[in-house]
């Protein structure tokens, strides 16, 4: 598949990639859309800044190079062992921050204070590829209402 893959500063690149597998837990998506933010931009750049490029990161075992896009909408196509959250067909947005689950800021819900905390795009593959594989907890189902 194709996916754009950051490599380091100003450094990114249009790329044939293995298609991601299914996990259980995780469904497989089809990319319907990806945006591209501020970050995005400041990070190709200035980067590396949040993309991982020295070490992996904690949560996920990713670094650079590595796939971006962090604001993804997608299509279910692949549903994996365990999943009953959604359905193939659902149309979903990602809640793209992964935690340790583990740390004193995870137990007490803050969640967003993680010190290990792992953004996709930025810590594990992102949505600027044809397909993501992602955990089915942190999927929003969009309403038939909205428009794709």
């Amino acid at each position: 598949m194709k996916a754009l893959v950051y490599h380091g500063n100003k450094d990114l690149r249009l790329e044939e990639v293995p298609e991601p597998d299914t996990q259980p837990g995780h469904v497989k998506l089809a990319v319907d859309y990806c945006g591209i933010c501020a970050t995005d931009i400041e990070e190709y750049l200035y980067g590396p800044v949040f993309i991982f490029g020295e070490a992996p990161n904690p949560v996920t075992g990713k670094m650079m190079p590595m796939i971006t896009g962090h604001e993804i909408v997608g299509t279910v196509t692949q549903i994996g062992e365990g999943v009953s959250e959604v359905s193939t067909g659902d149309r979903v947005a990602l809640n793209g921050v992964l935690t340790c689950e583990e740390c004193y800021w995870c137990r007490s819900g803050e969640t967003t204070q993680c010190p290990d905390m792992a953004a996709v795009g930025f810590a594990i593959d992102g949505g600027l590829a044809e397909r993501i594989v992602w955990r089915a907890d942190r999927l929003v189902r969009l309403p038939d209402e909205v428009d794709s």
